[in-house]
């Protein structure tokens, strides 16, 4: 979850870019840990000391990158993996103090809000429609439609799609009947539910600026489409099971879930969706629904942007089948498995990287050796730990 680290811009666009080059003998290096104060008054405040300054001889690093510095840094993770490390360890490293173990219950569902573009910035990207279009893929769907005097259901066969679009604060549906459209409402809400696992459910979205222009994509599931708070637009929720949604995050580089290539790093994409999966189940503790864009994680669908996102990047899937139902736990409570790209990023001058990403409330965050607190009523393990990777001294000649 990046929660304002970063303006996430979509990990894919750079498919393939470690594919090819010479590799480099690397090696882990632990990072000092600066101290964080955490100053109670009226209003808490958080303070990072200042690093000491230079001496004689010292090297100096200054670290860059998109990244808050809280729980989990993906590149560090991709880096202890390609130096063997397993995903268990990186897990452990980041999250201090938790315990790996299995979810209670079999089935777990995830219900997500859907974005325009989810692998953009959400300064860019609208969650509400004026038109949503549905077809069944592979096998049939039901089709629920809510009104004042209950629900209503029909099937849907392959082949066919229907229009669904706001109206006076309510959702209709155009139907296809022989040459014309039909319209049928109003709704409270419609939901189309695939009548088999193997099914799923295309969509198109048109917003107020047109429709989206990556075109169709598929999702496991059903969709629900409810009115939006913003007049004359609509929402749209997809209700998965955890598994098949953790097949399709995208919130590593996809290169290392691609086998074949240099990048590939199936650990790290392990620790991914072990963090992925308990993100989500922690969040789900405390509301309905969590996003796919960076306000929570991103989720792209199975079929996105013209092209089939487990089969072209399968050991993201993969990931998530071999670490199916863990999650990681602290004193008994899931942990708020916090990630960002990287742990090197330093504020602009004049500003704590912590109230800037966490604001408006400013929240305490610990080093790695004494995970702290909660935050939105789960434990939250955080830590300001990082790790320079760097060529071994005989290659680097110092």
């Amino acid at each position: 979850m990046r929660k304002r680290g970063r303006a996430h811009r979509g990990k894919g666009d750079t498919a393939g870019h470690l594919c090819a080059g010479r590799g480099r003998a690397l090696r882990w290096v632990m990072l000092p840990v600066y101290v964080v104060v955490v100053a109670v008054v009226a209003v808490a405040a958080l303070m990072v000391a200042p690093p000491p300054a230079a001496q004689a001889g010292d090297f100096v690093f200054q670290g860059r990158g998109w990244g808050s510095g809280v729980g989990m840094s993906q590149w560090g993770a991709w880096g202890a993996a390609q130096d063997g490390k397993d995903y268990r360890w990186i897990l452990d490293f980041y999250y201090p103090g938790t315990t790996l173990e299995a979810l209670p219950e079999q089935d777990v569902t995830v219900k997500v809000k859907i974005s325009s573009e989810p692998w953009l910035s959400v300064t860019t990207i609208t969650q509400d429609y004026r038109q949503v279009d549905l077809a069944p893929v592979v096998t049939p769907f039901t089709l629920v439609k809510k009104n004042s005097s209950g629900e209503h259901t029909e099937q849907i066969p392959v082949g066919a799609f229907f229009n669904v679009f706001p109206k006076d604060g309510k959702v209709y549906l155009n139907v296809a009947v022989g040459d014309a459209a039909v319209e049928k409402g109003p709704f409270d809400w419609i939901e189309v539910r695939p009548t088999s696992r193997e099914g799923r459910v295309k969509v198109e979205l048109r917003t107020a600026g047109g429709w989206v222009t990556s075109g169709a994509r598929e999702y496991w599931g059903a969709m629900r489409v409810v009115p939006s708070s913003q007049a004359g637009s609509l929402n749209l929720f997809n209700i998965v099971l955890m598994e098949q949604y953790l097949g399709s995050i995208g919130e590593v580089e996809y290169d290392w879930g691609q086998p074949g290539c240099r990048a590939y790093a199936p650990e790290a994409v392990k620790a991914q969706a072990v963090a992925a999966r308990t993100y989500a189940v922690a969040e789900l503790q405390s509301r309905d629904f969590i996003h796919d864009n960076q306000w929570d994680q991103a989720y792209l669908g199975y079929f996105t942007r013209g092209y089939c996102f487990e089969t072209r990047f399968p050991g993201i899937p993969q990931a998530a089948r071999d670490t199916a139902g863990l999650v990681l736990k602290y004193r008994g409570s899931y942990a708020v498995t916090y990630f960002s790209a990287h742990s090197g990023a330093t504020p602009r001058p004049g500003r704590r990287a912590a109230t800037r990403i966490w604001s408006p409330s400013p929240i305490p965050i610990a080093c790695r050796a004494r995970p702290l607190g909660s935050i939105r009523g789960g434990p939250a393990i955080r830590g300001l730990i990082g790790y320079r990777r760097r060529r071994s001294l005989r290659e680097s000649g110092v």
